[in-house]
């Protein structure tokens, strides 16, 4: 039975959008996040609202665990007064004297225009003006607005992966339950070859070597018998069905589960040597890979 609507999963993949007016600021913000195995934020804004970048990394941790996320502002400065433009007038006036110095020193013609005074370096430089710490509360607020709409999305992609997931898992213990019921058919053709590897040491010998005897037959019992790793299998199912239904980021708990898993159907594989379940383990392999990639996009 696939989980119900109540999913709490989340993709690591979203993304947020939000404009705002605040003050005589015009503001986008766009939030966008990617596949991570840590939570990495990155923030970039114009230069005027940097001292804010801290906050914002807060801001978006406090609902982001996982992936990579970047956060843009965008400030639209046609809608923004708080900038001012000012010159140095004592460097402009070193400038002109060092200038007039070199015409009289050295006999040249012409004359300082203004256009090329403005080629002068660090000569006009332009400031942001005003108290932008009064701006921070409706910044924070619309940064955590677009966040919200990211993990909108982040959850909506996470749902439709649970289904994929618990519909593949479901796969795999259908798969697992059928080996299972194919396994006394292996441990009987064991047998066979025991009572018939047994019968030929017999006839071939005069004397027999007990301890040499025991341990063939115990070498082919153990090679015979996978019920611990089926058993270890399902329990593994089981576990991997809960987490798609528990609170919280899963992702590198699905990680770990899945390399066990893949782990117990490589020593079923070695050990049933069987077509019959070499086929199945093979189509136990392709599953979980699959299964592999998806849980790469898991919070």
């Amino acid at each position: 039975m696939l989980i119900g609507s109540d999913v709490n999963m989340r993709s690591m993949t979203g993304y947020g959008r939000q404009e705002a007016v605040i003050g005589d600021l015009r503001l986008t913000i766009e939030v966008k996040s990617v596949n991570h195995r840590f939570c990495e934020v990155s923030v970039r804004t114009p230069k005027v609202l940097s001292q804010f970048e801290e906050a914002i990394k807060k801001c978006v941790t406090r609902h982001i665990q996982r992936g990579r996320v970047e956060v843009y502002i965008h400030l639209h400065t046609e809608q923004w007064s708080g900038r001012q433009v000012n010159v140095d007038w004592g460097l402009a006036e070193a400038y002109y004297q060092a200038l007039c110095g070199l015409k009289e020193r050295y006999g040249l013609a012409g004359s300082l225009s203004l256009n090329e005074m403005l080629q002068l370096p660090d000569l006009i430089t332009m400031e942001e003006s005003g108290d932008m710490e009064s701006y921070k509360e409706g910044i924070l607020a619309r940064v955590s607005q677009a966040v919200d709409k990211l993990v909108a999305m982040r959850e909506k992609e996470g749902e439709a992966l649970a289904r994929d997931l618990e519909q593949r898992n479901h796969t795999v213990l259908v798969t697992v339950e059928k080996i299972e019921a194919f396994a006394p058919q292996v441990k009987a053709r064991y047998q066979e070859r025991i009572e018939q590897r047994v019968k030929e040491f017999l006839d071939n010998r005069a004397e027999v070597d007990e301890n040499r005897l025991l341990t063939e037959v115990a070498i082919f019992a153990d090679k015979a018998d996978i019920s611990e790793e089926c058993t270890r299998l399902k329990s593994h199912c089981q576990q991997f069905k809960q987490l798609l239904a528990s609170e919280g980021p899963v992702g590198r708990k699905l990680e770990f589960l899945v390399q066990e898993m893949n782990r117990e159907v490589n020593t079923i594989g070695s050990k049933a040597q069987a077509i019959e379940i070499s086929q199945w383990v093979i189509e136990l392999k392709s599953e979980l890979e699959k299964i592999r990639e998806q849980i790469q996009n898991i919070e």
